[in-house]
């Protein structure tokens, strides 16, 4: 993997963000929630396709901060705009965990 600077890293915006509503993505071509996530009064709430259907259920989501890019480009997908990425790691089965802060901090506030 080639090497980037801090400058290149800077470039991502990076922020947490609190899940406010889930849903089932009906659409979807593999299963998949809406996310609704709210990244405070400067930012507001943005959606996200998100595939983590198997280790979540939208119930244990709301509430829970996660980490996205916010300036990726919109991406249609299917009948929504996916308006932010939010993050995750594959475990050993190949499933997605959440990308998250280690303790609570303001919506909105950016990864350095």
């Amino acid at each position: 993997m080639a090497e980037i600077g801090i400058d290149d890293f800077m470039q991502i915006d990076l922020r947490a963000g609190t899940i406010v509503h889930a849903e089932v993505f009906e659409a979807a071509r593999k299963p998949a929630y809406i996310l609704h996530v709210d990244f405070g009064d400067d930012i507001g709430i943005r959606k996200s396709s998100a595939q983590i259907t198997d280790l979540y259920t939208p119930d244990t989501l709301i509430g829970r901060q996660v980490m996205a890019v916010l300036n990726f480009p919109d991406k249609q997908i299917g009948p929504i705009k996916s308006q932010c990425l939010v993050t995750g790691f594959h475990n050993e089965d190949g499933h997605v965990a959440l990308a998250v802060p280690d303790s609570p901090v303001p919506n909105g506030t950016r990864l350095l």
